[in-house]
């Protein structure tokens, strides 16, 4: 969720890929391994509690929840292509893929 309330939202999703990358055989069993499907639900589900206290914009078209939910699911499922991606894309050139596709849109007041 910090990605999605920092001011900088590339510089954050740099941060997001280079925790992962520490701990990258973890991460991959987690959101590659036969328990993905559970793990994804919980963090959508952590995420969409989260996201209650984010205030609406106005004249948004897309409820909060549903930007929530979207996001958070593409993040996850980009997570998962680069960790199961080879030859691994850079930290810097995944992050950036991650904050043009799904943060900076998600963010970003209509």
């Amino acid at each position: 969720m910090p990605v999605f309330v920092a001011k900088d939202t590339r510089g954050a999703c740099v941060a997001l890929f280079d925790y992962v990358s520490q701990r990258r055989a973890l991460w991959r069993a987690l959101l590659t391994g036969g328990a993905a499907p559970i793990l994804r639900a919980q963090f959508i589900e952590q995420a969409r509690r989260l996201a209650t206290g984010f205030p609406s914009r106005s004249g948004d078209f897309c409820p909060v929840d549903l930007r929530v939910t979207h996001a958070t699911s593409a993040t996850i499922e980009i997570l998962a292509w680069w960790l199961g991606h080879e030859p691994e894309l850079a930290i810097d050139r995944i992050a950036e893929i991650l904050d043009r596709l799904v943060i900076t849109p998600s963010v970003t007041e209509d």
